[in-house]
């Protein structure tokens, strides 16, 4: 995620499948940052949250890099 805070310090936080992750903040430049983490997604659909902080800031957007297979097996489902 390529974030900046305006004014007050502030940083997203992420959350992949309803579970929080812990993102690494580094300094881009003009003062933009980057949050990343590596997460293993499921086969099929997930859902990425991207979360404001108790002050605002500006998303510019969210990249998603990955390699074809790197998909974990989606969560069997139980019939009846």
């Amino acid at each position: 995620v390529r974030f900046e805070d305006l004014g007050l310090p502030a940083e997203p936080t992420v959350s992949v499948n309803s579970a929080r992750v812990q993102a690494t903040v580094a300094k881009g430049v003009d003062g933009q940052r980057t949050a990343a983490a590596k997460v293993l997604l499921l086969s099929g659909f997930n859902t990425i949250d991207v979360e404001g902080d108790a002050h605002v800031l500006d998303v510019d957007y969210l990249q998603l890099d990955g390699e074809p297979g790197d998909a974990a097996p989606a969560p069997e489902e139980k019939g009846g």
